[in-house]
This record gives C-alpha cells, sequence and structure tokens, in this order.
C-alpha cells in the first residue's frame, strides 16, 4: 500500500493550508497528465481528511497514520466513495463512468457522516464522463452539500465544461522531474532503469513502472533512435527495426503505439502553429483508428505495425 508520493508537495500546499484553517472548499479538480500520481494523491488526501496524519519533506508527501486510507483503498469507508470506471480503458477503447453512479452522488453526500467529519468523493477521471455523466455531476457541484468533499482527475485528454471548471478550486499537477523519478525507481524491482525509459515516459512514474515491468528498453531505444530524434527525416528503411519490435508481441505494440501516440500529442501541444498543431492531432486520431481496425479485423501483429508506423510516414512527409 502507498503511502508516500514524491514530487507535488508545492502543489498541495494551498489544500493543506486550507484544510487546517478549517476553511475547506467543497470541490477540487487535480489537473495534470495521467500517470503522475494524481489519483493515488487524492486517496491519500482523502484518508487525511478523513482523519489520517501526515507529514511533508523537501520532495515527499507522506502519511504518518493511514487507518482511513486503508478502508478507502477496500472500499469499505462509510464516509469515503472512488467513482472510476469498472475497467482501465486505453487510448484506443476508453472505458466510460456510467451516469447512475455520478447521480448516486447526490444520496451519498446527504447521509451524515460516521465520524461527524467530512464526507468525501474522488472521481478517477473527468476524462471518463460523457455529457449525460458531466451534467449530472454539474448538478452536484451546484448544490454542495454541507462537509462535502469531491476531488475531480482531470488528465486532459477531453474537453472539460467551463462551468465544472469555474465551481472546482484547480490544482495543476506537473510531470515529475528526472531526479524525482531516479528516486522513484530506486524504489522499482527488475531491470535497471535506462535513459531512454525516463525521457519517453514523460515525467510519469506510473509509465516508467510499466516500461520497466514489460522489459522494452530494446524496443524503446528504436523508437528514441529511429523515430523521435530523426523526425522528421524517417523512412521505411530506417524503421524495418522498430515494425520488427512492435510485432513481437501484443503488449510490445500496445506500450509502443501508446509511447508514439503521446510524443504526438507533446509535439501537437508545442507546435508553432495551428496548422501544424492539427496535423499532429489528426495523426494521433488516424493511430487509434488504424490500431482499432487491425484488431477488428484480426490482422496480424506485423500488418498492424506496418499500417501504424505508415500513418507516422505519410505524416513525415507533410511536416518537411
Amino acid at each position: 500500500m502507498t503511502q508516500s508520493i514524491i514530487g507535488h508537495n508545492e502543489t498541495l500546499f494551498p489544500l493543506l493550508r486550507r484544510l487546517a484553517d478549517r476553511q475547506f472548499p467543497h470541490a477540487w479538480l487535480f489537473e495534470g497528465p495521467k500517470g503522475i500520481g494524481k489519483a493515488t494523491l487524492a486517496k491519500m488526501l482523502a484518508g487525511v481528511i478523513l482523519g489520517d496524519g501526515f507529514e511533508t519533506s523537501a520532495r515527499r508527501f507522506q502519511m504518518s497514520s493511514n487507518a482511513a486510507y486503508a478502508k478507502i483503498l477496500e472500499s469499505n469507508h462509510a464516509d469515503a466513495r472512488i467513482i472510476q470506471a469498472e475497467s482501465a480503458g486505453s487510448e484506443a477503447g476508453r472505458q466510460q463512468i456510467s451516469v447512475s453512479e455520478v447521480r448516486q452522488l447526490t444520496s451519498f453526500f446527504e447521509l451524515q457522516a460516521s465520524q461527524g467529519g467530512y464526507r468525501v468523493c474522488v472521481l478517477d477521471s473527468l476524462d471518463e464522463l460523457n455529457k449525460n455523466g458531466a451534467n449530472a455531476l454539474l448538478k452536484t457541484l451546484e448544490e454542495p452539500p454541507k462537509d462535502s468533499v469531491l476531488i475531480l482527475i482531470y488528465h486532459g485528454t477531453t474537453p472539460l465544461l467551463p462551468t465544472i471548471r469555474s465551481r472546482c478550486v484547480s490544482l495543476k499537477f506537473s510531470r515529475l522531474s528526472v531526479p524525482e523519478l531516479t528516486e522513484i525507481a530506486n524504489g522499482f524491482e527488475g531491470d535497471p532503469i535506462t535513459e531512454d525509459m525516463l525521457d519517453l515516459c514523460e515525467g510519469s512514474p506510473g509509465q516508467l513502472q510499466i516500461y520497466q515491468d514489460a522489459n522494452i528498453a530494446p524496443m524503446l531505444a528504436e523508437i528514441k533512435k529511429h523515430l523521435i530524434d530523426a523526425w522528421p527525416d524517417i523512412s521505411s528503411h530506417r524503421l524495418t527495426r522498430l515494425t520488427s519490435l512492435l510485432s513481437s508481441s501484443e503488449k510490445f505494440q500496445e506500450i509502443g503505439l501508446g509511447t508514439v501516440r503521446r510524443w504526438l500529442s507533446s509535439c501537437a501541444q508545442s507546435a508553432d502553429d495551428a496548422e501544424t498543431a492539427g496535423r499532429y492531432s489528426a495523426c494521433w486520431e488516424a493511430l487509434v483508428r488504424t490500431s482499432n481496425r487491425g484488431k477488428l479485423l484480426r490482422l496480424d501483429l506485423t500488418e498492424q505495425s506496418a499500417a501504424n508506423l505508415s500513418v507516422l510516414l505519410s505524416l513525415s512527409k507533410n511536416i518537411r
């Protein structure tokens, strides 16, 4: 059970200060890239709101007691609720949080807290709410019951209703630095963490753990050397080895193409003009469609890899 987290103390300061001053807003919006610890931290903070102790150091937030937090993780705390999609969805097939679960928040918050304090809900994440779910959530935000706290996780992968944002106190979480990631990785078991892993995980300890568990250092090196560092001067010949690696297993293909999609998303965000940003975004969408089509038609992994990389080749020619 995670009882400490590295890298977000400065971001947390406004929340911890308001909790200490007993002037605690009812809704918080945790914004930032997926995989950097927002949801884990939200659950830990739910434990703190419900009575657990904590301490902070230069780079670490740590729980000093965890009775409430342990019950929250087991979905066994009367004053806490975690709402999330029933199963983790990938970028290519995202799951949604049901509207009925969001609507049940009203009755949950109307109950008196068993210990006379707050009732807390963590919603993970807003990216997995459809329009009806977002409207149902907005009703709770507009008329918040007394002593209720909502912590909303938002990865930024889908549009967010301005009316939801305006009713929350926003905390923006950044990707972790290399020193912070290295400190976290020291606690991992398995093969050593490579520089390519640190570079391509984009500040996400969750993604870094996935990389290490999958033992895909050779493929990441190929993505870095022959695609990202060479961009846009790539060719089918240059990507031959990468095609082979992506085709070696479904896991390699899923993680490898996920890495490429995240890189395309970063390129779109940092593009100098709207036209270029649009091209990167369109390529991201084309990769998702191509992956879905390959699975639907039950193409073998080599055909799927070749089809996805051909999308990248087309983009490279338009960018040059």
